[in-house]
């Protein structure tokens, strides 16, 4: 037999000379064992190593039993949530941010650009648990950026899940050199970052209401759009807003393993962004910026509330130039301000976020006069060579309506009316006098409906006013007076209750000025690919055949007599033909008037037509007149 020292504790000792059956039994220091075990002094030591045994194996029994209920507690009771919770220390889905498409004026002039803006937030699911350890953080980014308070802080955490990844922003905007500072300060702080985002730097507020801002998603954006993170920035208005989804592309998305100071250690997938499409519009940026300077020193010379321009091309409904004063700085939403600032922008009495070339609505007075003689021209009420008598004005029982000149014009035409606004003429036309048979109130609506008033244009852009257009079924409810022929003799001049759009006005006279066709007005021109090619164009769309051109003629003869030998005459001087309408609102009981104008040239080949409203600006020819003379001045100074 062999023993194993390994094994054995015992070495064998062979038989002895007389063959007797002796074993002698020792350990391994040589010592007899049973003179050992004899002696007795191996008693005591004995029981101590099997008591040990015993106890630490007790121990060790209940202590692997512990743990394995625990470990099973953990498991079936929690696993779920602390595999999340650690899979989100671990690993991180980041947004990348695509980059912001352009938007150049019809000339491929830049209005905007984008530029790198640092921003300063928490990620919760990265902060310390306890709330302690959360003040801490609080106190030391408070101490390192003096812009912040501590009581901020915990304020913006507090409102957010502690397990959340979406970050809350703690500071925009925060300058180059604070960055810079800051990236070191909370390298080491864990769930704390600084990280430079693209925001827009508008080029001036000339368009400020025409390309409108960006800004932060709302919480219900956040919760229901999947395109977008408290990081991201949005269209609030104006084509930012009309064409968030072509300028915004698609953002990236990076998969990274970070450590628990959110160090990252690795990439382990990723997706590129998709920067945004580019816009052309049918601007043209340099015309913007007069009739801009225009109306800015007129309200502020006059001292009145506001004023609006439209700029268009009659031959295919392209907006040249679109503004509205007073204006604002769009940049202040984008890069940031002074609270008082946004402050006096929200509570100024002039309303300067107010776009009133498309949003406003005001009565027409004279400008809508051309509408009313080709509506009688084609109804056949007139033809060009009627002639009525101005005498200063018509009595009907009791009510007496006025030509604007004392004593009146004599014998005009419908040339003539239109080139001196004859009010006479217009109230005989559009309802009638004694056995002349005007229009009526339906006609009227219907032409004036033809020409696009009463109604949105469809412009692309948000914010389009209808305007208003009063008739007997509006007068016939309950809580309104029965419709007199002295409503239709108002409405056939613009007052009373009808309410127009400088974008409308601008509308029908391009009807006008082209032969009858209304186009849909537009401000899109092509859509381009980073690398600058073309992905569409927008195409000319056709609203309304008005009437036809032949009725249009002796009006448009008439606008042009207004510039000839009429209301209009100071832009007889423009090295253009221009034909122009003016007119004089009424409103409100203080007799105060808006100031408009809508015109268009070259009168025998129209190519644009600028139309203008001063808020309280007195006469038309007056105030409204100016600035679009120096419109039309810019614009063929450019174009020769």
């Amino acid at each position: 037999m062999n023993f194993s020292r390994t094994t054995n504790p015992f070495t064998p000792v062979p038989l002895s000379a007389d063959r007797q059956p002796l074993l002698v039994r020792r350990d391994r220091r040589g010592v007899d064992l049973e003179d050992y075990l004899a002696s007795g002094a191996a008693a005591g030591r004995l029981s101590t190593p099997t008591l040990n045994f015993r106890t630490a194996g007790a121990i060790m029994f209940v202590g692997l039993l512990v743990l394995l209920l625990r470990v099973a507690y953990l498991q079936l009771a929690h696993g779920d949530d602390y595999r999340t919770s650690s899979e989100q220390n671990r690993i991180r889905l980041e947004v990348v941010q695509a980059p912001r498409g352009i938007i150049y004026d019809r000339h491929r002039t830049a209005l905007l650009s984008n530029q790198p803006s640092f921003t300063l937030y928490a990620t919760p699911a990265d902060l310390p648990r306890d709330p302690s350890q959360r003040t801490n953080v609080a106190d030391v980014l408070a101490a390192a950026y003096p812009q912040l308070t501590s009581q901020s802080i915990r304020a913006s955490l507090a409102a957010a899940s502690p397990s959340s990844i979406q970050p809350i922003i703690l500071a925009e905007h925060v300058p180059y050199e604070d960055a810079l500072r800051l990236s070191t300060v909370f390298a080491r702080i864990p769930g704390i970052s600084i990280e430079a985002v693209s925001t827009r730097a508008y080029r001036d507020n000339s368009a400020a209401h025409l390309l409108g801002y960006l800004g932060k998603p709302t919480g219900d954006e956040l919760a229901n759009r999947n395109d977008v993170t408290s990081l991201s920035q949005v269209g609030r208005m104006g084509i930012e807003l009309a064409y968030d989804p072509t300028l915004r592309g698609v953002d990236g998305v990076r998969e990274v393993e970070r450590d628990h100071l959110n160090k990252e250690l690795s990439v382990i997938a990723s997706r590129q962004a998709t920067p945004g499409h580019n816009l052309v519009l049918t601007v043209d940026g340099q015309l913007q910026d007069v009739l801009n300077q225009a109306l800015e020193q007129t309200i502020r010379r006059m001292h009145v509330s506001g004023a609006a321009a439209v700029a268009l091309d009659p031959r295919n409904g392209e907006i040249l130039a679109l503004v509205s004063q007073p204006s604002f700085d769009p940049n202040l939403f984008t890069q940031g301000g002074d609270e008082s600032v946004f402050r006096a922008i929200f509570e100024d009495q002039r309303h300067p976020l107010f776009f009133r070339a498309v949003s406003g609505s005001y009565p027409s007075g004279s400008s809508i006069k051309p509408v009313i003689a080709a509506a009688a021209l084609a109804e056949g009420v007139i033809n060009e060579r009627t002639t009525i008598q101005s005498v200063g004005g018509i009595k009907v029982g009791p009510n007496f309506f006025p030509d604007w000149k004392a004593g009146g014009h004599g014998s005009v035409d419908v040339r003539t009316a239109l080139s001196e606004s004859v009010n006479t003429f217009f109230y005989l036309i559009g309802g009638g006098f004694e056995e002349f048979v005007g229009l009526g109130v339906e006609r009227i609506v219907n032409y004036l409906t033809r020409f696009g008033l009463g109604r949105t244009l469809g412009l692309d852009l948000p914010g389009e006013a209808a305007g208003f257009l009063p008739d007997r079924t509006w007068r016939s409810q309950p809580s309104s007076p029965r419709w007199y022929v002295g409503d239709t003799y108002n409405l056939s001049i613009g007052q009373g209750f009808i309410n127009v759009t400088p974008l409308q006005v601008a509308a029908f006279t391009m009807a006008v000025a082209n032969g009858g066709t209304l186009y849909q007005p537009h401000l899109v021109r092509s859509v381009l690919a980073t690398d600058g090619q073309t992905l569409s164009t927008v195409e000319p769309r056709i609203l309304n055949r008005t009437v036809e051109d032949r009725f249009l003629v002796p009006v448009r003869a008439g606008m042009r007599q207004a510039v000839t030998s009429g209301s209009a005459q100071a832009l007889g001087d423009l090295p253009v033909a221009v034909a122009a309408k003016t007119g004089t609102a009424q409103f409100g009981s203080e007799g105060k008037t808006h100031a408009w104008l809508t015109a268009f040239a070259p009168f025998d080949r129209p190519e644009i037509v600028v139309t203008v409203i001063v808020e309280s600006g007195g006469e038309g020819h007056a105030t409204a007149l100016p600035i679009a003379e120096r419109a039309l001045s810019a614009y063929y100074a450019n174009t020769r």
